[in-house]
């Protein structure tokens, strides 16, 4: 099949044109000969496998993929960087690739299996791989398209092409946040301290390991310093030095952005704080009213305990008051008015203490 002259069918069902691969093509506009570059790799003799000559993916002994050779693995690879822009499967609105919906990921796997014949215990790797190309894809939006420019307003115009206007807005807004820059700080930072980085080109060091076990003759696993050694002999290019980093003007805006952020979550810490402590006040007011109230029907119910008696005895002393004993019954509401008067003028520290140390009669009621 030769894809730069026939049409192929995409993982959507609309027929696309393969690019050129590194053919310089020159066409004339306004006058000017504008030279074009590559396109978007789409993977299209890979798209046009069927369930009935799937490619055959071989594993090793913790589901890498090895072989059956370095082209296959290269193919099935590129496939899976297909799978990264595709903006229906991968939304780019999510700002990490674990809150993507595992709906999506299952069809993504499902994409795969129908076109290479593969283990399903390599569905982590697979997956994995795929969410590296999906944050690689955002990276390169973001120095393309969002560093290019100094405002959001210019930004959300130039809109990259198959990026909904949605998902690049929201990208927008996500990367000028506080949380957007923190994060892209936090991880220049990191990447500046790396000291070793991958140098085997397109080759994995699952496939490193296993060529140099075969070179052994051996089936013992190789450790991680040999593959070290051997990756810096088969390296083909040159690592660019990390220290040509401008440390000064990344430490500059790292201090600035955690100054911005350690205020913000300051006032929204002393707004937290406030808030607690108007709930906690509200809360000892209830609680103290609701035992002030508590108290004052304990002193009624005694009160009323204590007139009963009053009239009790004071009956009795009336059915044995001889005539010459004058009768009490005319003390009697000036003895209540005391007793009330009494109670009426007892304060509530005075009132909790009579209650703590049982001083009057019904007060464990209380306790």
């Amino acid at each position: 099949m030769n894809c730069q002259s026939e049409r192929a069918v995409d993982i959507y069902g609309y027929g696309i044109q393969e690019s050129p691969s590194l053919v310089d093509v020159v066409s004339e506009s306004e006058g000017f000969f504008t030279k074009k570059t590559r396109g978007t790799t789409r993977a299209l003799r890979i798209q046009g496998v069927t369930k009935n000559n799937r490619i055959f993916i071989q594993l090793n002994t913790i589901n890498q993929p090895i072989g059956p050779t370095d082209e296959v693995v290269n193919n099935l690879s590129t496939y899976l960087g297909t799978l990264a822009p595709n903006v229906v499967m991968a939304p780019l609105v999510y700002h990490d690739w674990r809150k993507v919906p595992g709906s999506k990921k299952i069809d993504m796997l499902d994409l795969v299996y129908a076109r290479f014949e593969i283990d399903e215990c390599a569905s982590n790797w697979i997956l994995s791989t795929i969410g590296t190309d999906w944050r690689n894809y955002k990276c390169r939006l973001k120095r393309n398209y969002y560093c290019k420019y100094k405002t959001d307003a210019e930004r959300l115009k130039h809109c990259p092409a198959g990026v909904p206007f949605n998902d690049w807005k929201e990208l927008v807004l996500f990367w000028s946040s506080k949380e957007g820059k923190v994060r892209s700080i936090r991880a220049m930072i990191i990447r500046k301290k790396q000291q070793c980085v991958h140098t085997t080109g397109s080759m994995s060091f699952a496939r490193v390991r296993e060529k140099e076990k075969v070179k052994r003759g051996s089936n013992e696993e190789i450790s991680q310093a040999d593959i070290g050694v051997t990756s810096s002999v088969l390296k083909k290019k040159k690592v660019p030095s990390l220290g040509s980093m401008n440390a000064q003007s990344v430490a500059e805006n790292s201090r600035k952005i955690v100054v911005d952020v350690m205020k913000d979550m300051k006032d929204k810490l002393q707004d937290e704080i406030q808030k607690k402590l108007e709930q906690h006040v509200q809360s000892i007011k209830a609680e103290v009213t609701n035992q002030v109230q508590m108290i004052k029907v304990a002193i009624s119910q005694q009160f009323n305990l204590l007139m009963s008696q009053m009239q009790v005895s004071h009956f009795k002393a009336a059915t044995f008051t001889t005539n010459d004993q004058p009768s009490t019954s005319s003390q009697m509401p000036n003895d209540c008015q005391d007793i009330e008067h009494l109670v009426g003028n007892i304060s509530l520290s005075q009132l909790c203490k009579m209650v703590e140390v049982n001083e009057f009669p019904g007060a464990d009621l209380l306790i």
